[in-house]
């Protein structure tokens, strides 16, 4: 919902960082040996966009701090609430690990293009890896700056001396992560499931230059900036819309022309895992574990219906009803009692029901033909 993005920036006002960053650098031994060949260092490389799919990050708590401030979801995770109320503290428990989380990425993306820079490979491995991490980098910046405003910038590997440093201004933050993302815009134009390429690049490129008009930040220029950047994808027709809007959310969907940029946990992440399932999904929804840790509240509903009124993707989003499994781990459903879902083996969640009713007519092939729209209490 794109409301997240603003209503999070109220967390800055009730939390007070000590501006600690996560420093332990992963290549701390052995690096010559890791730099050595090209393969080496993709592994390495590999291991800053396992950092990205950690819990910590996009594995879980970056998925759930949006919800919980955007103010259209009930929580009933330890520490969220404060969240929930904008009155969350620098201690609460998905703010710490999702700040440490992206502060990992960056510790690691710094000591990966120190050695990088340090190796003695190729100019053009140099180029294609250096840009990946650059844009790695850059995403955990400007997730931190989209959740708390001014934050530490650092650039360069971790030392003791680092550990503690004051916030930068958004603005200078920003300014870095536009730099690591035209850095990258120039390795390669197509890419593996789960890698970046330059297209992409440039797509989130024009994201963060609309960023800094939505902040004020040179906004004439950097509203061109955003139109160039977006033109550009656009005119390439390298991605498009799925017809269906649920098959973005079906399993392992790794190949979708809509996705931009997605992190690919088979292949990024071998110990790590995605776990929005659940946390979102309803006690007993599933054959798996499930917390029900996350609903969206009715006023979330009741804004997409009345603003998109039948639109499909409703169905998609919403979880409206479901076979009751009787908890946690549960392989089969409840036997259906009746030729249709009811009471007695399902659960019903708001809105209960809808109806149609006709609201007018309409010609089809020279045909009249009756129009009718779905209703609900």
């Amino acid at each position: 919902m794109k409301l997240y993005k603003y209503l999070i920036l109220s967390i800055v006002a009730a939390s007070s960082f000590s501006s600690c960053l996560d420093e332990e650098p992963l290549y701390s031994q052995n690096n010559t040996v890791v730099f050595s060949s090209d393969s080496g260092a993709e592994l390495a490389l590999l291991g800053c966009y396992a950092y990205m799919t950690s819990t910590f990050a996009y594995g879980q708590h970056f998925q759930e701090i949006p919800v919980s401030g955007a103010g259209f979801s009930w929580s009933q995770r330890n520490g969220s609430d404060g969240i929930v109320s904008l009155q969350s503290l620098s201690s609460d428990g998905l703010i710490s690990t999702t700040w440490n989380g992206m502060y990992k990425v960056i510790s690691e993306t710094n000591a990966f293009l120190e050695n990088l820079d340090a190796s003695g490979l190729s100019a053009e491995t140099k180029n294609q890896f250096g840009g990946e991490a650059k844009f790695l980098r850059a995403l955990a910046y400007y997730n931190l700056v989209s959740l708390w405003g001014d934050v530490p910038l650092k650039t360069v590997a971790s030392t003791s001396e680092g550990i503690s440093m004051p916030r930068t201004p958004k603005e200078q933050v920003l300014g870095q992560v536009v730099q690591d993302l035209n850095d990258a815009l120039t390795i390669k134009e197509t890419s593996d499931a789960g890698r970046i390429n330059s297209w992409a690049v440039k797509a989130f490129l024009g994201k963060v230059y609309y960023k800094m008009v939505k902040l004020g930040i040179n906004t004439n220029e950097n509203l061109k900036n955003a139109k160039d950047m977006f033109d550009a994808v656009y005119n390439k027709h390298v991605y498009e819309l799925e017809k269906n809007f649920a098959d973005l959310f079906g399993d392992w969907v790794t190949t979708s022309k809509e996705s931009i940029f997605q992190l690919n946990f088979a292949l990024n992440s071998p110990s790590c895992f995605n776990r929005a399932s659940n946390r979102f999904s309803p006690t007993g929804s599933t054959p798996g574990v499930c917390w029900s840790t996350y609903r969206a509240t009715k006023a979330a509903y009741d804004m997409h219906q009345g603003t998109y009124p039948g639109d499909p993707r409703i169905a998609a989003t919403f979880l409206t009803v479901h076979r009751d499994r009787g908890g946690n781990n549960k392989p089969e459903p409840k036997a259906q009692v009746g030729d249709q879902p009811s009471a007695n083996d399902s659960v019903y969640y708001y809105p209960y029901f809808t109806y149609t009713v006709q609201t007018g007519k309409k010609m089809v092939n020279g045909k009249e033909v009756a129009v009718y729209d779905s209703i609900y209490p």
